[in-house]
């Protein structure tokens, strides 16, 4: 199974319900501090398909996919002087030296 997640659910953590092919659902937790490298798998042990032969239900594999922010997407510009002002480095700068 590929589930997509974004940059802030990498990192911040999330909760997510997915719906399994027998029509249950299964709550995903993962915590904070935790971060999700984008392709990487999870296995839930005994969620996945059931085996024909042995009757034992198998693992779910979940690749996570986790999608990054384009390429310029601060739009306004009240946030790009929020998120970017280099006074702050200059001001910090002139500490260090002192």
């Amino acid at each position: 199974m590929k589930m997509e997640i974004n940059l802030t659910e990498s990192l911040c953590g999330f909760q997510r319900c997915i719906k399994l092919l027998d029509n249950h659902h299964i709550l995903i937790n993962h915590p904070p501090g935790i971060p999700i490298q984008p392709n990487t798998y999870r296995c839930i042990k005994g969620y996945g398909m059931t085996n024909r032969h042995t009757h034992s239900q198998g693992d779910l594999i979940i690749l996570f996919d986790v999608k990054f922010p384009e390429k310029n997407f601060i739009k306004n510009d009240n946030q790009k002087k929020v998120s970017y002002s280099p006074f702050k480095f200059i001001f910090y700068s002139k500490l260090l030296s002192l």
